[in-house]
């Protein structure tokens, strides 16, 4: 698999459905952002965006895109690791698209996830179904990725299921960050 994998070429219908929902003006951190195919929806909505991406090339067009007249500027990371350039408790949302491209194992990206996301917040991860299979010893792709956000504290709010958008097979689900005092 490439370290930087191709771009998609639609947003993920799904993941627009569930965050019209959301009213505007959260804190939305998405990862993996690539050239920005979520990142202009995602403004358009109304969030609050702050952009990451380990290719600096897809970076550049996502920045780019989101420089457009009419859009608040957002904040641009250049980075596949959720790092101490993020501060804790910040994010409402973390919109996570292929997450391929990061130096720490499952775990420790899940709890890092979570360090930056409000209690209560919710995340929307998408990965690519082949890198799950690298570390799932025998376990299907969507119990791999239950296994290793639940490890790391997450609730499951909708139990990932394996779809195919753009000719690939992804893992799709949305988890919370629950604690004993998490408003409802």
């Amino acid at each position: 698999m490439p370290l930087f994998p191709p771009v998609l070429a639609q947003p993920d219908p799904h993941l627009l459905r569930t965050l019209a929902a959301i009213p505007p003006h959260h804190q939305v951190l998405e990862l993996g952002c690539q050239a920005g195919v979520h990142s202009v929806p995602l403004r358009q909505l109304g969030f609050r965006l702050t952009i990451c991406e380990a290719d600096p090339q897809a970076l550049d067009q996502a920045r780019k895109a989101l420089e457009a007249p009419g859009h608040e500027t957002s904040m641009v990371l250049h980075t596949a690791a959720l790092d101490t350039l993020l501060p804790p408790d910040t994010f409402d949302w973390i919109v996570s698209w292929q997450p391929v491209a990061r130096p720490e194992p499952w775990a420790n990206w899940a709890r890092a996830a979570r360090r930056v996301i409000k209690p209560g917040g919710w995340m929307y991860v998408a990965m690519p179904a082949a890198s799950l299979a690298a570390s799932s010893a025998g376990r299907e792709g969507p119990a791999v990725l239950v296994s290793h956000l639940q490890q790391a504290g997450w609730a499951v709010a909708e139990p990932p299921v394996l779809i195919e958008l753009d000719e690939r097979s992804l893992v799709r689900g949305i988890f919370r960050r629950v604690e004993a005092d998490t408003p409802l």
